[in-house]
Order: C-alpha cells, then structure tokens, then sequence
C-alpha cells in the first residue's frame, strides 16, 4: 500500500491534472486541492505521488528552484459563493503546459491529453457557472482547432467565435455559454 502524506503532489491516473494533497479522510479517501485552487475528494487507487526528479529528468527540463513550502488555510466547510457572471477563464492547451512529458508523445497522444484536458476544465467552468471562456488551442497545423471547434458544436447552450487578435492574437477561441 502507498503511503501518502500531506503536501505531496499527487496526478490523476486517469484524467489530466492532479494537485496537492490536503488531508486524508477517515474513510481512506484523499482531499486534493487542485492548481486553481478546487478541493477534491478522491480515492487513493485513481492518483499516483508525483516523482519530481523523474518528471524533470524524462521532461528535460531542469528546475533548479527550491520547492516552494505549501501552507494550507484550514478548512471552514462554508460552500464556495457562486462567481459573478462576468467571470471569464482562460484555458491554455499548449502540451508543455499540461504534460512535462509530452516529449515522449506521439502527436495522437498529446492532441488527446490536450482534448482530455479541455473537457475537464469545461466541467469546471460549467460548474463554477463561469460564462465566458477563451481557449488558446494555437496556430499550428490547426488540428487542435478543428478538434476543439468540433467538441464545442455537441455542446448544449453554447456559441464560439475567434477571440480578440488583440488580446490573443490567432489561434485562441472565445466560448460564450448561455
């Protein structure tokens, strides 16, 4: 059995993403706070610790930083308010961002842990109730593009136009839920 402790970085083995763990509860399931800030609630067999120095090492890219030390503010139990209508959340697909690994990907895999990604972080704004969302899929070869044009057409109340080339430049969409 793997022993978990507190501060650690854990990934979902499943899904993309991961965070931190906050606590683990007394059934055994593990509290997650993830990189905005979200808590989770998972079970121990769906999250993998986070080996830092493989990660560097298979990435290529060396830190050099000294870990920062993870301070958590207790937990109120208080549900998160509902954020303004007016908020608006940036999603950056660029594989570097989402996977340190992606260097030992094939194109097939990394456009799908791109695709993975951006419907996990739709979830969250749909959640969340946030009604603007600039995704920044890149120029490229515009696969990514098409793609993620493609899953937003089976999207319920949803409308999509080129976001502004002044704030964005190309390749960056603006998704309006409604």
């Amino acid at each position: 059995m793997t022993k978990f402790k507190i501060g650690q970085k854990l990934r979902y083995i499943n899904d993309v993403g991961g965070g931190v763990l906050k606590s683990i509860k007394s059934n055994g399931c593990l509290l997650i706070e993830d990189e905005e800030g979200f808590d989770y609630v998972v079970n121990p067999s769906d999250v993998l610790i986070v080996n830092e120095d493989l990660d560097e090492e298979m990435s290529g890219v060396s830190k050099k930083k000294k870990p920062a030390k993870i301070k958590f503010k207790p937990t109120t139990g208080k549900v998160k308010s509902k954020p303004k209508q007016s908020d608006c959340t940036i999603i950056d697909l660029h594989i570097e961002k989402i996977y340190p690994n992606y260097r030992q990907l094939d194109k097939w895999d990394i456009l799908s842990r791109q695709l993975g990604y951006l419907k996990a972080q739709l979830q969250k704004v749909k959640s969340r109730h946030i009604k603007k969302v600039i995704i920044i899929h890149g120029v490229g070869e515009g696969t990514l593009r098409k793609e993620v044009h493609q899953l937003l057409n089976g999207m319920k109340n949803v409308q999509y136009h080129e976001a502004s080339y002044v704030n964005f430049g190309q390749g960056a969409t603006q998704v309006d839920f409604y």
